[in-house]
């Protein structure tokens, strides 16, 4: 399935504008590998600002679902940390000598955390590291 997480505006403990990833997002389903947004016929739907016409629409990362009842933005994969156990690094060719390292969640190429950190997005296709990086400023939702 191509599964894309989902955001929805949120407020963070210290009161500030933040991003929570949905574990379900209403409305989504796979349809022969393909992520579509079904909302009920009688529920006014749009994605990214074009109503939906035809009961369905085909969703891609960077899609933004909105309706009366719910409004979200579709993500894509980020990073993943593991643990290193002494692999090798792409970006300095030397063995990762930190407990964890980061995979790039598009290409799958490995980092070392810290290299991660200051990179932001990955050295071979440009894929952001952190979900935020993907993602529109709170107050646009």
């Amino acid at each position: 399935m191509s599964e894309l997480p989902c955001y929805e505006s949120a407020v963070d403990d210290q009161g500030q504008p933040a991003w929570r990833r949905l574990d379900q997002a209403p409305w989504l389903v796979d349809r022969d590998g393909t992520l579509v947004l079904e909302p009920p016929l009688e529920v006014p739907a749009s994605v990214n600002g074009l109503d939906i016409i035809g009961g369905f629409q085909v969703i891609e990362a960077k899609d933004w679902v909105r309706s009366a009842e719910t409004s979200f933005l579709v993500g894509r994969e980020v990073a993943q940390t593991e643990p290193a156990n002494g692999r090798m690094c792409e970006a300095t060719g030397r063995r990762i000598d930190e407990e964890y390292a980061v995979r790039c969640a598009v290409c799958g190429t490995l980092f070392a955390q810290s290299i991660a950190d200051q990179m932001g997005k990955c050295l071979k296709c440009g894929a952001a590291f952190h979900a935020a990086e993907d993602l529109p400023p709170e107050e646009l939702l």
